[in-house]
């Protein structure tokens, strides 16, 4: 009889440690599952949103704190004004954009 129960503990036991690991294997496949779709959901926000004028706003923006980095950098650590900052852009800039 103590046999018998022996057994149906270590069966028991083995179950619980099956059903734990499935668990823990459906948990990681869900998270990895969530992280896919949430990246594929923010591309296809940023690819209805992202426009020209949202380009033209976020160089805008850059080239402001650009002109005015003295104004905006601690303890005047700033740039010697002889030298040229070389902007790199993906971005076709304009004649007048060149310009600033």
């Amino acid at each position: 009889m103590e046999e018998y129960e022996e057994e149906a503990n270590n069966k028991r036991k083995n179950y619980i440690e099956e059903v734990e690991e499935e668990k823990e294997y459906f948990i990681k496949r869900l998270r990895m599952e969530l992280g896919k779709n949430a990246v594929q959901i923010a591309s296809k926000i940023l690819a209805t949103i992202s426009s020209k004028e949202l380009e033209d706003e976020v160089y805008k923006s850059f080239i402001n704190d650009l002109v005015h980095i003295n104004e905006n950098v601690p303890n005047k650590e700033i740039l010697d004004e002889s030298r040229n900052i070389n902007l790199y852009s993906s971005k076709e800039l304009s004649k007048d954009e060149k310009k600033i």
